[in-house]
């Protein structure tokens, strides 16, 4: 696109037609310095082309950068401020005619309609011409998006989280600057030190994000009284920005919607939207597309991950941008919240590791197998005093195949990380009991022994959660008459409830599960002696081949005693 030459030494040669155009020009430009409705009339038009091409026709950012220029060098001539009068225009000449004045007035048409370029920022419906003077309140509210921009269920899908929140932490760094700046014009600092660097890092930062678009800094940007209202909409951009990161590290982390936290977060996310919302519109700016594209965001995904946001997701509902501190001190709470969750996760993670592997080196019975047991028992009570669940399934997992080699010399001591998490994995056992086949492939030369003590009476189990499957193997394999299984709670029982059970007359001898049992050797050896029966301990697992080689070990000498009286 060509540029718009105010200085005819500086034309470039052109066809006829552009020549005549041109020749008209400078009859206009020089007619204006003698009549001052005309001086009026040709500063509006510029500034009125300007900003309505910019905004629907792509233009390279140098085209674009000379248009401005030569509206704001025919503004340094003695052309009045936009919304002002021609006597005003010359009461502001001493301060625009520095170059100072000259670069400030280009850089707000450079920044705010290049920014337009990068991006199809939904164009409003053109309001009447207010020659600079802005909308009133009650128009800004009441704006509408053309049909073609209203809202569309499939947008939500679309949105790039990631490069919503850069953009929103842009336009806050952007407003802040749109206050701070418009201060030091007021105080007239100094220009190359304190305000041109800054115009030039915005702009550079601002092209480096697609389709940042920074209305509060363009050339018919708003310009409130109160420049605190940039200052809020700042920390508002700001909170939207963070809520955004907030939905996209729990998102990262595979966090389900049934979660608390990701609840929460939406429902962070939503207040913060709003409030941006209302926040733009105080500040009589128009209705902010990244705010416009977390909305859609969120009802695309409240929809579709079934998440209820109760609150700020309607236009008669709005969250007040007053309280945006408050709102900004439970989101950056929430964050923390996060960082320890994840550092726990961490934590836990490298732990269940370690289990799993200490676990495989005892099944392999490789190494120092009593020193991996001993670390996996510590690893295991640091894991339950985290608030690992004891049952918790990547655990149970772990370490369910080595119980079994749980060694004697390791005192479990009762109620210990290790002995609640065997509870567990006996009850998990009992509900999800295996077939028999896959038991125990291979049956102990102990068996046949344990078979001819026993001479087909019964014996009693106290301990472990009862499970059906376990009792037909014992009975199948030892030749039994019946299994006593007495199932100890969480709570201790009294002894004698059992005795009758010890009494009866076709119990051979009483194991006692060490691992699974509320009750100590002493009491039971005591209560067992009373009627005359062995008792055996059983350190391990209740397999038949365990059994088997405890009751021949320990109490087979003994049984063949009684069986030849």
């Amino acid at each position: 696109m060509p540029t718009l030459p105010i200085d005819p030494n500086e034309r470039p040669a052109a066809p006829p037609i552009a020549a005549a155009v041109q020749k008209l020009a400078d009859c206009l430009i020089e007619a204006s310095r003698k009549n001052e409705e005309i001086r009026d009339s040709l500063l509006t038009l510029a500034r009125y082309i300007t900003q309505h091409v910019a905004e629907s026709v792509p233009l390279d950012s140098e085209d674009l950068a000379s248009v401005t220029r030569s509206v704001a060098g025919a503004e340094t001539a003695g052309l009045p401020p936009k919304g002002g009068t021609v006597a005003e225009g010359r009461a502001a000449d001493a301060e625009t005619s520095t170059p100072a004045g000259r670069s400030a007035v280009a850089f707000t048409s450079i920044l705010g309609q290049g920014s337009a370029v990068a991006r199809s920022e939904p164009t409003l419906p053109r309001p009447a011409l207010t020659l600079g003077q802005g909308l009133p309140r009650s128009d800004v509210s009441a704006i509408e998006y053309p049909e073609r921009y209203a809202p569309k269920e499939a947008l939500g899908a679309r949105v790039d989280l990631d490069l919503v929140a850069r953009r929103l932490r842009m336009k806050a760094d952007g407003s802040r600057w749109a206050a701070q700046r418009r201060r030091l014009l007021a105080e007239a600092a100094d220009y190359a030190t304190l305000i041109e660097p800054n115009d030039r890092e915005t702009i550079r930062r601002a092209k480096e994000i697609p389709g940042c678009y920074l209305w509060t800094n363009g050339p018919n940007s708003p310009t409130p009284a109160d420049l605190s209202v940039f200052e809020a909409l700042a920390k508002c951009y700001d909170n939207c920005a963070a809520a955004v990161e907030l939905v996209r590290r729990l998102d990262e982390a595979e966090v389900p919607s049934t979660d608390p936290a990701m609840q929460r977060a939406f429902h962070l996310l939503a207040e913060s939207q709003s409030a941006l919302r209302v926040a733009a519109m105080q500040a009589e700016g128009p209705e902010d597309s990244d705010q416009f594209e977390v909305f859609q965001w969120l009802k695309t995904n409240t929809r579709d991950r079934e998440i209820y946001v109760s609150r700020h997701m309607r236009v008669n509902d709005p969250a007040d941008p007053a309280d945006r501190e408050d709102l900004g001190a439970r989101i950056a709470a929430f964050d923390e919240e996060l960082g320890e969750r994840q550092s726990q996760s961490k934590k836990r993670k490298k732990a269940l590791g370690k289990v799993k592997h200490k676990a495989q080196l005892i099944a392999a019975g490789e190494g120092d197998v009593e020193e991996s047991w001993n670390i996996l028992l510590d690893t295991v009570q640091e894991l339950i005093d985290d608030g690992l669940p004891p049952s918790n399934r990547e655990l149970r997992e772990s370490v369910i195949d080595i119980v079994e080699l749980l060694p004697e010399s390791l005192n479990v001591q009762e109620g210990s990380a290790f002995e609640r998490v065997l509870r567990e994995i006996d009850r998990f056992m009992a509900e999800n009991p295996e077939p028999i086949a896959e038991v125990e492939a291979t049956v102990a030369p102990e068996v046949e022994k344990a078979r001819e003590l026993l001479g087909g009476r019964s014996i009693m189990l106290i301990g472990g959660e009862r499970r059906a499957d376990r009792e037909k193997a014992l009975r199948e394999a030892l030749g039994l008459a019946e299994v006593y299984w007495m199932k100890t709670s969480e709570q201790h029982q009294p002894l004698d409830q059992f005795e009758p059970l010890v009494a009866k007359e076709d119990v051979a001898c009483v194991v006692l599960m060490i691992r699974w049992s509320r009750h100590g050797y002493g009491d039971v050896k005591l209560f067992c002696d009373r009627h005359g029966k062995p008792l055996v301990r059983l350190p391990g697992g209740y397999g038949v081949n365990q059994i088997a080689k405890q009751i021949v070990d320990q109490v087979g000498v003994k049984l063949e005693a009684m069986n030849e009286a």
